[in-house]
């Protein structure tokens, strides 16, 4: 099965980044596949992701100045049903990516869309190395990462369940994430 409902927690994808096997095409800002299960896919989108925040979360340090962070990507577009696509990832901005000491995340608030509209049977989720959190609406907020590194990075992965082509395609528009930390 391509995607379950309920997500395994990814500690595999933390000890895992970078070793999946499967072939994964990559163009212009959004990562396709068609027959690979969504942790083995997520591993593939944090390829690039650096060890160094999954290391950090072993050693919590102050819990220091409460603060949040924002950032948005192009949401990608989507042409077929059954293969699941994920954005560029989200990276924290400005100070956050200065940060020497760990900060937690309280809360994470995500939106996203699609024109036309994406139909009822697209299942949306949000993921950063540690956890995916699967999104029941294109906006609201969740606390499913509390405790989590804030100086994390961010991926949305979509997928319409069925198979072939959608006529039309989807095109996506901006995904807004902010994540509030303490």
């Amino acid at each position: 099965m391509l995607l379950r409902r309920r997500l395994v927690p990814c500690l595999l994808l933390i000890a895992c980044l970078g070793n999946a096997e499967a072939a994964v095409s990559t163009s212009s800002n959004r990562t396709e596949l068609s027959a690979m299960p969504l942790e083995q896919f997520l591993r593939k989108s944090y390829k690039a992701q650096s060890n160094t925040h999954i290391a950090s979360l072993k050693n919590a340090g102050n819990t220091g100045i409460k603060g949040a962070w924002s950032g948005s990507e192009l949401a990608p577009s989507m042409r077929s049903r059954g293969v699941t696509v994920a954005s560029a990832q989200i990276k924290p901005t400005g100070l956050m990516m200065q940060a020497s000491e760990i900060r937690r995340v309280r809360k994470v608030e995500w939106q996203y869309g699609f024109l036309p509209a994406a139909p009822p049977y697209l299942q949306a989720y949000l993921c950063n190395a540690a956890r995916c959190a699967a999104l029941g609406s294109g906006s609201g907020s969740t606390d499913r990462f509390n405790g989590d590194n804030a100086n994390s990075n961010f991926v949305f992965a979509f997928v319409i369940s069925g198979k072939g082509a959608l006529l039309p395609a989807i095109r996506g528009e901006k995904l807004r994430l902010v994540v509030s930390y303490e």
